[in-house]
């Protein structure tokens, strides 16, 4: 697919090129565009338009996140809309039995996480660049000053840099880096979105817990179920391993065919989350909400550089680099921070020794972003004794945070008893 390239020269960059048009390939033609306007990015996206697919529900954004995308708020009005949208602010995490029982809350109060509708991100940052629609990658071939890219439909164009942005089954991450393939997690997820207003009634302890809070909630045989309100739904994701009988119930239905997945996914909610309002809230989502099944896709941590020390053409950002799962939403925060440092190094003058870096601080980046999300992953699937043992250290970590944070109240009250009253005293002699 690509011909291994001769030592290229060291001119400055003018063009660049991006394979695929998601969130992370956006945001780094934005940064690019915001950081050197002299540098032309184009986009290349196998979408037939902006709405040729669904691009999903919500996304979460943590501290990361949103400290990379706030810069590009400047010049995209929608975007500032959107990060600034008060009631889509976070205040904690909370982790529960299939019964609804509290096991651990941890607040996130000032740590700017939130959430926000993946679409409306995604169309915030397509205003003012270069997208090219229905383009999807065949080939590329890095020549001594650029890359030959080819495209399916047959048309070619050359830039002087060529970015893979093109998610957990990179083209370009399989030709220039065929080792390095996604592994797949013995996982698999649906999702859905009910409307606040029907679902309220029935579902009364989920729509208090899931305002401003993200839900976990820990069912039986390894299945759980990830919620949260957003605007005016209750939107939940549902995930379970591969060797139990959801799996195999779900393989027998066609896919795409969401009333039947609707029907597996609301006996799974009975079958396996002993409070009925995991059932319920499933129940009041309609078919055409849903989400189709998926499988939970998994990049392992990796020892050395997958990049290696040459520095070519080519390199990769995003689920291209990092693929992992939903797990600890660490996978969009990720890639919004590799697009801010490789739009960086992009406009370097000696712009290899910045890619270099990039690359090196990019591994590193996504090996602890890997690890956590797949350490979170297994975690929250365990199952039988490990899935008791689990559940118990949840619950003694809460006990221990919640002592820690009436301690701390109690602390600072007594120093504030007994300060006062000298700073008083002090105060008085001054005056006197």
């Amino acid at each position: 697919m690509c011909d291994t390239p001769p030592s290229p020269s060291a001119a400055p960059l003018r063009s660049v090129a991006i394979i695929g048009g998601g969130l992370g390939g956006l945001a780094l033609a934005q940064h690019i565009r915001r950081l050197h306007p002299h540098l032309r990015a184009t986009v290349y996206e196998r979408d037939q338009s902006p709405h040729a697919r669904r691009q999903g529900y919500f996304i979460g954004l943590n501290a990361n996140g949103v400290s990379a995308l706030r810069p590009l708020c400047e010049s995209l009005a929608p975007l500032e809309q959107l990060l600034s949208y008060e009631p889509a602010m976070l205040e904690s995490a909370v982790i529960l039995t299939g019964a609804l029982r509290k096991l651990l809350w941890m607040s996130v109060i000032g740590k700017s996480s939130m959430v926000v509708s993946r679409g409306a991100l995604r169309h915030s940052l397509l205003d003012g660049i270069d997208i090219q629609w229905n383009k999807r990658l065949r080939s590329f071939t890095e020549l001594d000053d650029c890359v030959r890219i080819e495209f399916e439909d047959g048309t070619e164009v050359e830039a002087d840099f060529l970015v893979g942005a093109d998610g957990a089954r990179s083209r370009v991450r399989l030709a220039r880096w065929p080792e390095l393939s996604g592994n797949t997690l013995d996982l698999s997820f649906c999702g859905g979105s009910a409307m606040l207003s029907h679902a309220a009634a029935t579902c009364p302890q989920l729509s208090r817990l899931t305002h401003r809070s993200l839900v976990v909630c820990l069912g039986e045989r390894g299945h759980t179920i990830v919620g949260f309100g957003a605007q005016d739904s209750l939107t939940w994701t549902l995930c379970w391993p591969k060797e139990c009988d959801t799996e195999r119930r779900v393989r027998a239905i066609e896919h795409g065919n969401l009333e039947q997945l609707h029907a597996v996914a609301l006996e799974c909610g009975r079958a396996n989350f002993a409070s009925p309002e995991i059932a319920a809230m499933i129940a009041h989502t309609q078919p055409a909400d849903m989400i189709d099944t998926m499988a939970a896709h998994a990049m392992r941590p990796r020892a050395t550089n997958p990049f290696g020390e040459r520095v070519t053409r080519v390199t990769l950002l995003g689920d291209s680099l990092h693929t992992m799962s939903m797990h600890r939403g660490l996978g969009a925060n990720t890639a919004f921070v590799d697009a801010v440092r490789l739009a960086e190094a992009l406009g370097e003058r000696d712009w290899r020794a910045a890619i270099g870096v990039y690359q090196n601080d990019a591994h590193l980046r996504a090996n602890k972003a890997l690890g956590d999300s797949t350490g979170s992953a297994e975690r929250m699937h365990l199952q039988g004794y490990k899935a008791t043992l689990r559940n118990a250290m949840f619950w003694m970590i809460g006990w221990f945070l919640l002592v820690a944070g009436y301690w701390n109240i109690v602390r600072h009250t007594l120093v504030s008893a007994l300060v006062a009253p000298r700073h008083t005293t002090v105060a008085a002699k001054t005056r006197d």
